[in-house]
C-alpha cells in the first residue's frame, strides 16, 4: 500500500549502524545506507542506528531548512558542498549538495548546512540573533562566490519583550555595490512575538520592489540596525525566504 509524508523527518529501516548527521540513501532492499560520492541520497541520519533493521529518522533532502551534515575534511563557510564518500560532505566532488553555512576545519567536524543540490528551489532559514548581535551587525546567509540571493519573503520578531530605542532592525544586502535595507523593522512595531512581515505595518521595503531583486554575486545578507543600540528584546528572529542564482 502507497504512502506519503508531510513531514521533516522520515522514518526507515536502516542497512546496518548509521551515524547521525550522515547523508544516506535508499537501496533496493528498500532500507538506507551510507550515500556515496555520486549519491544526493535521501537525506540526513537524524536519529541514528546501532545495528542493522533498527528504524531510524531520516531528514530528508526536501525539508525546510538546513541541516546538519558530517564534513571529510576543510570546508570554507559559504562555499558549495559536494556529496562525499560514507555520507560525509566534501569541499570538492561531481555531485553538489548544498552550500555551507558553517566552516570545516577536519574530517568529521559537523557543519550546517543548506541543501540546494544546485541554484534552483526556494529555500527558507529561520535564525535567532542575541540583541548584542544585531547591535554589532551579524551575518544571516553568507556570501557564495559567484552566486547572488534573490530573497522571497523576509519577516522579524521580537523575543523576550519589546524592541527597545532602536529606530529600525534592518536585514541588509547588496544591490550595485551598495548597501540597501531588504527591510526595515519599525521600533514601533517590533513589540514581543509580533511578526512583522515584509511590505506589511512595520516593515518597509525598498521602493518599486527592489527588495525582491537579485543582490550582487558573492554577498551576504546580514541584520543590522538603525538608530540607537536596541534595548529591552533579548533577541530578534529572522524568518527569510530566498533562492541562490548564477
Amino acid at each position: 500500500m502507497s504512502q506519503y509524508t508531510e513531514a521533516s523527518v522520515h522514518e526507515f529501516t536502516a542497512n546496518a549502524a548509521l551515524g547521525q548527521f550522515l547523508r544516506v540513501y535508499v537501496g533496493s532492499n528498500g532500507k538506507v545506507a551510507l550515500a556515496g560520492v555520486n549519491d544526493f541520497g535521501v537525506g540526513t541520519v537524524e536519529n541514528p542506528s546501532t545495528a542493522a533493521d533498527e528504524k531510524i529518522g531520516v531528514r530528508i533532502n526536501s525539508a525546510v531548512g538546513s541541516r546538519k551534515c558530517v564534513a571529510s575534511g576543510a570546508i570554507t563557510v559559504g562555499d558549495p558542498v559536494f556529496c562525499g564518500a560514507s555520507g560525509k560532505v566534501s569541499s570538492t566532488g561531481a555531485v553538489r549538495y548544498g552550500i555551507a553555512l558553517e566552516a570545516a576545519t577536519a574530517d568529521n567536524d559537523v557543519i550546517e548546512v543548506l541543501v540546494s543540490g544546485d541554484t534552483g528551489g526556494v529555500h527558507h532559514v529561520r535564525s535567532r540573533f542575541t540583541i548584542a548581535e544585531v547591535n554589532a551587525g551579524a551575518t544571516i546567509l553568507p556570501a557564495i562566490p559567484g552566486r547572488a540571493y534573490r530573497v522571497c519573503d523576509m519577516a522579524l520578531i521580537s523575543v523576550g519583550g519589546a524592541a527597545g530605542a532602536v529606530t529600525t532592525v534592518d536585514i541588509l544586502g547588496t544591490q550595485s555595490t551598495s548597501s540597501v535595507k531588504l527591510l526595515a523593522g519599525a521600533q514601533a512595531n517590533l513589540t514581543q512575538s509580533t511578526l512583522i512581515r515584509a511590505g506589511g505595518t512595520g516593515g518597509t521595503i525598498l521602493a518599486d520592489g527592489a527588495s525582491f531583486v537579485a543582490n550582487d554575486a558573492g554577498t551576504a545578507i546580514t541584520i543590522g540596525k538603525t538608530g540607537s543600540n536596541v534595548t529591552t528584546a533579548t533577541h530578534i528572529d529572522v524568518l527569510l525566504s530566498f533562492v541562490v542564482e548564477a
